[in-house]
């Protein structure tokens, strides 16, 4: 949906039941993301009468070199960076120590 408006055209999938009792049910909906301004927040809910409703977000850019990014979610690129600066930081640190030891050392403090 956008806009908190459904998609006209919209198809109702079937669900297939899986070898554990569970149903899968996958839907697909084509979006021109050229017709209206560079960003547009499209959101997916799924409804079921035993559970509450459940729905995610992402933002649909036409921008050069972006990508659809989901809402709330800092996806698995951020850990790893994270982890990265840590280590340089770290790196950082161990540079600065050693040449403080040998600027002491060398003036004979």
């Amino acid at each position: 949906m956008e806009n908190c408006r459904v998609f006209q055209g919209a198809k109702q999938p079937t669900p297939k039941q899986n070898s554990d009792g569970t149903y899968t049910l996958e839907s697909l909906q084509l979006v021109n993301a050229s017709v209206q301004g560079s960003e547009r927040v499209l959101t997916c809910k799924v409804q079921h009468e035993a559970q509450p409703p459940t729905q995610a977000s992402l933002i649909l850019s036409t921008e050069a070199h972006s990508t659809d990014t989901p809402l709330g979610n800092p996806g698995p690129a951020t850990p790893a960076l994270i982890f990265v600066a840590f280590l340089l930081g770290f790196k950082v640190l161990l540079v600065i120590g050693f040449v403080v030891t040998y600027i002491c050392r060398w003036r004979n403090l």
